[in-house]
């Protein structure tokens, strides 16, 4: 079985960068939320 995983790491202004990215995903996925292709996020 191949889990499908997405690590965000930091806080602060890293992690908004990180937040940014997913939104960023989530436009190129037409709106759907990352966490329907993935197993987890952690």
């Amino acid at each position: 079985m191949t889990f499908k995983i997405i690590s965000l790491d930091d806080g602060g202004i890293r992690g908004v960068i990180a937040a940014r990215i997913l939104i960023e995903i989530e436009k190129k996925l037409k709106n759907k939320k990352v966490s329907l292709y993935m197993n987890t996020l952690t």
